[in-house]
């Protein structure tokens, strides 16, 4: 029988065996001697040491001495060896967190244990869930692996915190549902906001009306009604007690929010409102509003946060370098410190918001096509820029200059063998809750996923088969965003693994699908809201949506649609009722075909939750096209028969009315024979103008039956209707105009002007979120003037360290190395400062009057800024303004440390005049060889010779700048100069009589032209003038 292996040594393998060798070899060299001959002691005891195998498979014990003759090759620092060895081989598959360090006890991404899956995937074991820094759960690495939700939960219950993305597992947006998809609005809706609460929802339109819907039930709550065009934009201010709209008319209207009350009318803009934010400051009691417009504005409106008074005039900034130029995106920093806008210019604007002086601090002129999405990461001083050009740039302050990473929409992961032709351009750019990424709609109908600090392409997302106009990121979880295009689709994506988590279609019953136009987040991003083109709202959530169901699916008031009358500053009343739309009556529910709904469902309106059966009951009447609509409450007969043979209720005005039968009694016998007559004339004048070739006026037809007409003229929205639902017919919603009133009396008014239709947001959660805006301002200020204070980097070699040719060479000291860039970053040029080197070396050689010459007589009959609303076809005329330069004394150290930036405007500029004055060339000295002659020694070469032929060699790569690109030479002009006066829009000319008079004396005094002073003088025409 062959003698088996005892217990000891079966647990023993060779690689176990064999480590004990080598310890106890490296043990015997070094100063633990006792230490090795005590381990050899135990290892032939126990049998611990490699054995020997015969040919027939027994195994032998073996003495160390004999190991130590058979291994002769093995030194007694050999596993020294082995250890020095293990760290670089494995750092060269799987690359530590800090490179060179050799270390055999590291821990985590340092240890020599550590495998791929473990680098790549961590996982928390459950004990890492208690534990706790500063009463706050540890900090997660960025790619861990999402917990089990069980352990989390046992390790709230034990510490009391827990990190809320581990809790909310990504996973569970997969049960994001759709509650419900209301119809409110009769025109594509292009605008969507929640409050600061989260509870209630706003859309705007293109159909002028801003309606106000319950999160929790997708309830209609109030319509807010002025505009006299398409919404484009609006915004709800940070206490939530504001919301501002503008508007395709031109004009901001500011809401209150708790009353529905018009606070201000804002007509600043000559051109549509493109964006609309409030800045996020709040020191003191002052706030700022901003907008940007489609006239190249940028305007800041001041307000009072206490009295929500709005000042008249803003601070404005006219940014229309060229005919057709437009504002078209803005973003706010989190600070609200600075604003970044872009513009159909292709110019990125960067402005500094410090008290009530902006201030315009850049101009980056990066892009080649124009920049029409914009955005400030979360919680730095970086932003995002998208363009036509198939870009977008990573923007961030750095040592005076702003430098940008670039990111090619044309990248791909697998490069093809055939040169890409297809344009690319970024339709959206957005970042994601944590700033780790930058996200890209892309015109090739993906998003593209870059990494924030590298610009490396991280993920392609496809699945969209239009483009996407909507990118929204979870307000408090990195890994998820929402997008949603003009296929109809609304899709929740993970950005980390790059995978779909849940797709909603805006399938329409019998209309096809419905694109979608925008889409935002909650505060607490666990509900959504979109809205389409065909203008439904769409209201998305966790859990069931019973509670949306009671509410019925076309959601209008029956005075939607009715007809408003402005006044001179463009407040309204409603035309039939002369009352503001705020105070009037609680309107009633109808549907699309202006259908009133039961008495239950007119409960839902704010105002009528307690009302009596019978007062839930409109009034119904024909109107003069045959049709039923409703007219307002039933009310008993006062006043006689009204023209459209319905009993005329009267109504009691609360003194907003405009006209003149304020004076006449509510409900008076003469009521109805006055609108009657009123009405008579306004048919004879509508037929008047239609003999003349004119367009009609909104007059009311006379009695009887008249055949159908589309009256949505009537009410004011004269825009086109985009994305309308029904093409080719006449909702019955837009129907309820005939002159019926509804009587409102002074309690009635009173009580309704008390109702609260949105609340106030929380003291406490005001406070805070005030504290944190505060250190958000408080931490950019310090950092942009840290890097304002910073010297530049060099991004060449300095002209300083180039060695001169012949004697008195001397070693000039080397400039210090300057930061690495990537190979994807630039540093833009910030046309700015440019402009201000230039400007300061024309002031210090000469004088204004030098400087200009210019020949640009008519200039303004053939083009003027208020031509810029007319087309983008314009084109500015042809300058031929001479501007003669002049070249600054430089000492000799400047000669040799001109700042390059100087170097590049002045040849660019230079290089621009070469066409119109070929004399530059012929005046540049060229460097000559010595002759041998003697006596004649050839003059040293000036300092401004050595300046010129440094400008030469650097204009070498220039090329010659387009006319049409070339903004006005008034406009680019940022230092105020006497003369020449050039007016320009929003300027405030004070005239001086006494002055004209002085100098027309002096011209008829010296003879200087032929003038005849009793003609054609301002005040023969005013006399008024003094």
């Amino acid at each position: 029988m062959k003698p088996g292996p005892s217990r000891e040594n079966r647990e023993i393998s060779s690689i176990e065996a064999e480590l004990y060798f080598l310890i106890a070899r490296f043990l015997s060299s070094g100063p633990c001697s006792d230490a090795a001959q005590a381990l050899r002691k135990e290892l032939e005891k126990h049998k611990l040491l490699p054995k020997r195998i015969d040919w027939e498979g027994r195994e032998h014990e073996r003495s160390f001495e004999n190991l130590v003759e058979l291994y002769r090759h093995v030194t007694s620092n050999h596993l020294l060896h082995i250890c020095k060895r293990l760290g670089p081989l494995l750092d060269k598959d799987i690359k530590p967190s800090v490179c060179g360090v050799q270390s055999l006890l590291g821990s985590g991404s340092n240890s020599l244990l550590r495998t791929k899956d473990a680098i790549l995937n961590p996982r928390w074991p459950p004990v890492t869930h208690v534990v706790m820094h500063h009463q706050r759960p540890l900090l997660p690495p960025n790619n861990l692996v999402i917990p089990n939700v069980g352990h989390v939960l046992k390790g709230r219950e034990m510490s009391g915190h827990s990190r809320l993305d581990h809790t909310f597992s990504n996973h569970i947006y997969a049960k994001v549902a759709l509650h419900a998809r209301k119809l409110g609005h009769l025109a594509a809706v292009y605008c969507v906001a929640f409050d600061r609460t989260g509870k209630y929802i706003f859309t705007g339109a293109d159909d002028a009306l801003i309606k106000i819907w319950y999160a929790e039930n997708s309830r209609l709550l109030a319509t807010l009604r002025g505009h006299n065009s398409e919404i484009t934009d609006i915004a709800v201010n940070y206490e939530n007690t504001l919301l501002a709209s503008g508007s395709c008319d031109r004009i901001i209207r500011v809401w209150c929010l708790r009353t529905k009350t018009p606070l201000a009318v804002l007509s600043a803009h000559t051109g549509m409102i493109t964006s609309l934010q409030f800045c996020p400051q709040s020191h003191g009691e002052n706030r700022i509003l901003m907008s940007t417009g489609g006239d190249g504005c940028v305007c800041f409106w001041f307000w009072n946060v206490t009295t929500n008074k709005f000042e008249s005039k803003p601070g404005k900034f006219i940014e229309k370098s060229r005919a057709g130029a437009q504002m078209l995106c803005s973003s706010f920093s989190p600070g609200g410190v600075f604003l970044a806008t872009g513009s159909s210019d292709h110019v990125v604007r960067v402005y500094f918001v410090h008290g009530k002086t902006p201030e315009k601090i850049c101009e980056l002129e990066a892009h080649t096509e124009r920049v029409d999405s914009i955005c400030y990461s979360n919680t730095e001083e970086r932003f995002v820029s998208g363009s036509c050009d198939g870009t977008a740039r990573i923007w961030r302050y750095d040592r005076q200059e702003w430098k940008a990473i670039i990111l090619h929409m044309a990248t791909k992961f697998e490069p093809t063998s055939e040169d890409d032709k297809t344009k690319y351009g970024v339709t959206m750019v957005a970042w994601n809750a944590d700033d780790r990424y930058v996200l890209t709609a892309v015109t090739d109908c993906t998003l593209k996923v870059w990494d924030s600090r590298s610009g490396k392409l991280l993920h392609i997302l496809k699945y969209h088969e239009d483009e996407v106009f909507v990118l929204e990121c979870s307000p408090w979880d990195p890994r998820v965003i929402l997008s949603a295009g003009h296929d109809g689709h609304v899709i929740l994506w993970d950005i980390q693994k790059g995978v779909k988590i849940k797709s909603f279609f805006n399938m329409i019953e019998g209309q096809g699908h419905g694109s979608m136009f925008d889409c935002k987040f909650s505060p607490d991003g666990l509900s959504f809201a979109a809205t389409d083109s065909h203008g439904h709202f769409l209201n998305f959530g966790f859990g069931g949506s019973e509670i949306h169901k009671k509410i019925p699916q076309e959601l209008f008031f029956h005075t939607d649609y009715r007809p408003l009358m402005r006044d001179a500053n463009n407040y309204v009343l409603d035309e039939q009722t002369q009352q503001p739309p705020h105070l009037m009556p609680p309107p009633f529910l109808v549907d699309i075909d202006g259908n009133p709904y039961p008495p239950r469902l007119q409960k839902l309106v704010p105002g009528r939750e307690h009302n009596r059966h019978d007062q839930l009951i409109p009034q119904m009447g024909v109107n003069e096209e045959g049709e039923q609509e409703v007219m307002g409450d039933v009310e008993p007969l006062v006043g006689g028969v009204g023209p459209s043979g319905q009993a005329s209720a009267g109504l009691q005005l609360p003194g907003h009315v405009l006209g003149g039968a304020s004076g006449l009694a509510p409900g008076g016998p003469g009521q109805a024979s006055i609108d009657r007559m009123i009405q008579e004339l306004q048919r004879q004048q509508d037929s008047r103008i239609i003999r003349q070739g004119g367009a009609p006026l909104a007059s009311p037809p006379p009695p009887g039956a008249q055949p159908r007409v589309n009256r949505s003229n009537s009410v004011g929205n004269t825009g086109p209707r985009v994305g309308i639902r029904r093409s080719g017919e006449t909702e019955g919603v837009r129907q309820s105009l005939s002159n019926i009133e509804q009587r409102a009396t002074q309690s009635e008014i009173a009580a309704w002007s008390r109702r609260i239709v949105v609340r106030e947001l929380d003291p406490s959660l005001l406070s805070k979120n005030e504290e944190e805006r505060r250190a958000h301002s408080e931490a950019e200020m310090r950092k942009f003037l840290e890097e304002r204070k910073k010297k530049p980097t060099l991004p060449y070699p300095s002209t300083a360290s180039t060695p001169k040719k012949g004697k008195g060479k001397k070693k000039v000291p080397e400039e210090p190395a300057s930061p690495v860039q990537q190979e994807n970053e630039q540093t833009a040029t910030n046309r700015l400062v440019t402009r201000a080197l230039y400007d300061t070396e024309e002031e210090e050689d000469g004088s204004g009057s030098d400087l200009w010459n210019s020949s640009s007589d008519g200039e303004s009959s053939e083009y003027s800024d208020w031509m810029g609303d007319t087309g983008n076809n314009l084109q500015p005329p042809k300058r031929t303004s001479q501007r003669k330069r002049k070249q600054r004394k430089v000492s000799s150290s400047e000669t040799e440390d001109i700042d390059s930036d100087y170097l590049h405007d002045v040849a660019k500029d230079e290089d621009r005049d070469s066409n119109r004055d070929q004399t530059f060339q012929a005046k540049v000295p060229r460097p000559q060889r010595k002759k041998p002659a003697p006596k004649k020694k050839e003059p040293k070469p000036t300092k401004k010779t050595i300046r010129r032929q440094k400008i030469v060699k650097k204009m070498g790569g220039i090329q010659e700048l387009p006319e049409e690109f070339r903004p006005s030479e008034w406009l680019t002009d940022t230092k105020p100069r006497k003369t020449p006066y050039v007016p320009q829009m929003g300027d405030e000319v004070m005239y001086f009589r006494q002055g004209h008079d002085l100098y027309l004396q002096a011209v008829v005094r010296k003879n200087a032209y032929k003038i005849d002073p009793n003609k054609n003088l301002p005040w023969h025409k005013m006399p008024s003038i003094r």
